[in-house]
Formats: structure tokens, sequence, C-alpha cells
């Protein structure tokens, strides 16, 4: 269950190495604070990534629409954490900000 304290332990090593850090990086973080119910680290990680430039992630799922696949993780672990309005701001957050694309 420490996959989520290894995984911020990694960006942080990678950070303070002037490592570039990339989605990549930043989804499998978010991905093991999802999973290890870390609602509130996986929300700042996506705090993170506005700060280093990164912008959430579209992937395109097997149906053909967008889903952004960084607030996913980040919604799902605030649901499992038992956060259901940081889950339901985030989303509203997300819609506000994407409206006009």
């Amino acid at each position: 269950g420490g996959e989520w304290a290894h995984s911020l332990d990694l960006l942080a090593q990678m950070a303070s190495s002037c490592m570039e850090l990339s989605i990549i990086t930043f989804n499998v973080a978010v991905n093991a604070c999802s999973k290890g119910r870390q609602w509130t680290r996986a929300v700042r990680l996506l705090a993170q990534m506005s700060s280093h430039q990164i912008e959430l992630n579209t992937i395109t799922n097997v149906a053909g629409s967008c889903a952004y696949y960084d607030l996913d993780a980040a919604v799902s672990a605030c649901e499992t954490g038992g956060e259901p309005f940081q889950a339901m701001w985030l989303l509203d957050k997300t819609v506000a900000c994407h409206a006009f694309e």
C-alpha cells in the first residue's frame, strides 16, 4: 500500500535533481495516490502540474470521446477517500475552465 509514497518520493527526487517533470511522471504519481486513497495528495499534484506548466492530459477512450486522465484519477481518489464534495468541486472547476474549448 505504500506505492503512493514511493511515487511522491521519486517525483521529489526528480525535481530536486533538476530532471524534467512530465505529464507521465505526474500521471503515475496521481494514479498511485488515487489507488492509495490519498485524495489530498492527488489534488495537490494537480496544482503542482499547473505550477510546472503541465496541462491536464486528455486521452481518447475506446468510444472516441475525450477524458481528462489526471482529473479522473484525482476525482476517484476523492470519492474513495470519502470526499464527494471535493470530487464535485474538481469536476466543476474543470468544466468551467474548459467550457469554451
